[in-house]
């Protein structure tokens, strides 16, 4: 079966086009590395450099490949780059994935599966809005046209050192490698009680895979219902810490509001690499 993934060359979109191709599926894929880099995709996979705001360009190779089932992976994942560049975030998020739907829709794509986030359970961020819009158009899609797809709300993945090191476009654990890495210390915002539920990248690429064969459609988080603070999380790093002042947008207990169970009883989701020393490595 053909697939198709975007954000191929990022973290999490570069993650599952392993996963899937291990599973004996035939990927395509699309970047624009804008924060990924060629050297995350798997030989294996067909490439196109291209960009999701261009709808052309999709509706292209979309005819060329007719992909059974999409992934869309690619956005801007982060709340502060959000709050710098909203246009930006628009564009990405919204316009992009809008372009993906119809694609999607016009090649008779039998299920797409989109990457929405736990951001939607803390309403205060540009990358908000565009993370619900994105749930929003995919249930329009689903009723109006009959193009099934499922929502899957990442909580806070982690996994590797695939993430980008690029400005705003860092993640937390990223960060703190990248500082202790170049300044023997790390820095947190606020009082480093804020909370997060800590999801390993494989077990996200695992989650797509069932979704994906299920006969579901919906909004589901994917998670592991443990909180961890930043505070402990600091501790597997062992240095000095800088405390800084709280991030304006920042969430402060994202983890309290996610539930894996629905996944579980829909499509057999349950996370199998918990939160600790020994998964978190590749950050240390």
């Amino acid at each position: 079966m053909k697939v198709f993934v975007t954000g191929c060359a990022g973290f999490i979109g570069s993650h599952l086009c392993d996963y899937l191709i291990e599973q004996g599926y035939e990927v395509v894929g699309i970047d624009n590395f804008l924060t990924g880099s060629p050297e995350n995709i798997n030989p294996k996979v067909k490439f196109y450099e291209a960009d999701i705001r261009d709808l052309g360009k999709i509706q292209e190779i979309f005819q060329e490949e007719k992909p059974e089932w999409v992934y869309h992976e690619a956005a801007n994942p982060r709340t502060f780059l959000s709050i710098e560049d909203p246009l930006l975030d628009e564009g990405i998020n919204i316009t992009g994935t809008l372009n993906m739907l119809l694609a999607a829709r016009d090649t008779g794509v039998k299920k797409f599966m989109f990457a929405s986030s736990c951001i939607i359970n803390s309403p205060n961020t540009p990358y908000y809005v565009s993370k619900l819009a994105g749930e929003e158009y995919c249930k329009v899609f689903a009723k109006l046209y009959d193009l099934p797809t499922v929502c899957l709300r990442y909580s806070n993945v982690y996994g590797s050192l695939r993430q980008s090191e690029k400005g705003s476009w860092i993640n937390a654990l990223t960060s703190l490698h990248k500082s202790k890495r170049d300044t023997g210390r790390i820095w947190i915002s606020g009082d480093g009680e804020q909370t997060r539920d800590w999801t390993h990248v494989k077990d996200i690429a695992r989650a797509n895979l069932l979704a994906a064969k299920s006969d579901v459609t919906g909004v589901f988080d994917i998670s592991t219902g443990v909180e961890t603070s930043m505070n402990e999380v600091a501790k597997y790093f062992d240095c000095p810490i800088d405390y800084v002042p709280d991030l304006k947008g920042d969430a402060k207990h994202l983890s309290k509001t996610q539930n894996w169970v629905p996944a579980w009883n829909s499509f057999g989701y349950k996370f199998e690499i918990p939160f600790n020393l020994e998964s978190i490595k590749p950050y240390l």
